[in-house]
């Protein structure tokens, strides 16, 4: 087992990410399994983010540290993958659920190179199917598919 820098980073931006959540989520009705409240979902992902973040820093201190441990911070994936969620946030509302998770598939893409249009395509519309099945047909949230 090898550690690795970006594992402690990962493992602290994770529990920093998952206090957030559950901080946040303390005020909301959590509500049983079979009857959710509006807390139940950012509680429980909030904690499974959390377990994930003990996992990720438990097996980075265990393992020895290498030379090769450096973390590379380019800023163009980043800054796609920011972009990607500001323009889901922004387009959700006047284009709906589909159009929004076809855009920040479309703009989270540009993190990755080579980018590839057929295997985006794909993407694109395998996350809008399984978006609208999963958030609007199984879980029955208010979200509009299509533009209002």
């Amino acid at each position: 087992m090898q550690s690795t820098r970006p594992d402690i980073l990962a493992a602290g931006l994770f529990a920093t990410i998952g206090g957030i959540v559950v901080a946040g989520s303390r005020g909301l009705e959590p509500g049983t399994l079979m009857r959710m409240g509006p807390g139940y979902l950012p509680t429980t992902v909030g904690i499974l983010v959390l377990a994930l973040a003990a996992v990720l820093g438990l097996r980075a201190a265990l393992a020895r540290p290498t030379d090769e441990d450096r973390v590379d911070w380019r800023l163009g994936p980043i800054a796609a993958i920011l972009a990607a969620l500001g323009a889901f946030a922004l387009l959700i509302d006047p284009i709906g659920l589909v159009g929004a998770t076809m855009a920040l598939i479309a703009a989270a893409r540009f993190a990755d190179r080579p980018l590839r249009p057929g295997e985006t395509l794909v993407l694109m519309l395998a996350g809008a199917a399984f978006s609208a099945l999963v958030f609007v047909h199984l879980l029955q949230l208010p979200i509009a598919l299509w533009p209002a």
